[in-house]
């Protein structure tokens, strides 16, 4: 993903939203619009965002083609935090640090291994997700039950990501394309 991607998803995107969050959260709570409808739409304009670079490249990939592999990964992820905050009480801070966390997962907690300063150049990935999951957190009404902190961290961590990873393992047995990886130097 380029730079550009990054800059226009966090800074403007999640600045915009930020800055507006007061009546962005008034709107969602007002129309009833759910945590899965804002994040899913939220998932298909990072999508678009991400791909629109490689969909006029001289590989000519389709813009449908190059959304894939993110909403293969995405949605599953989005649907299991849709259900974690329906049964877990989660605070706000708590879903913004793991789905941060699970950012840096996503996009190559294998780097850590080889050098931990790697985390340094992940962490915009932390906040490209943050800004992702935003909305749908702003829309959340108190539910879900208290449980403890160990457990909550615990499933809020883990249960996204196995989803997320499943996705990918199901892409993959389908067969459909994984990221493409256009030539945009010549062949």
């Amino acid at each position: 993903m380029g730079t550009s991607v990054y800059i226009v998803w966090i800074i403007g995107v999640g600045g915009l939203m930020w800055l507006m969050r007061a009546p962005l959260e008034k709107i969602l709570r007002k129309h009833k619009i759910s945590f899965l409808i804002a994040g899913l739409v939220l998932t298909v304009l990072q999508s678009l965002l991400a791909a629109y670079p490689n969909t006029f490249s001289p590989n000519n990939f389709s813009l449908f083609s190059n959304m894939i592999p993110d909403l293969f990964t995405f949605v599953p992820w989005l649907f299991a935090w849709f259900v974690l905050t329906i049964f877990v009480r989660f605070k706000k801070i708590e879903i913004f640090a793991m789905v941060g966390l699970q950012g840096i997962f996503f996009e190559g907690v294998w780097m850590l291994w080889k050098n931990p300063w790697y985390a340094i150049y992940l962490l915009p990935n932390a906040f490209f997700y943050i800004v992702m999951i935003y909305p749908s957190v702003l829309s959340l009404n108190k539910q879900g039950r208290d449980i403890p902190k160990w457990l909550r961290y615990f499933i809020g961590f883990a249960i996204p990501i196995i989803l997320g990873v499943a996705g990918v393992i199901l892409r993959e047995s389908l067969g459909l394309p994984d990221y493409p990886m256009p030539q945009i130097w010549g062949s």
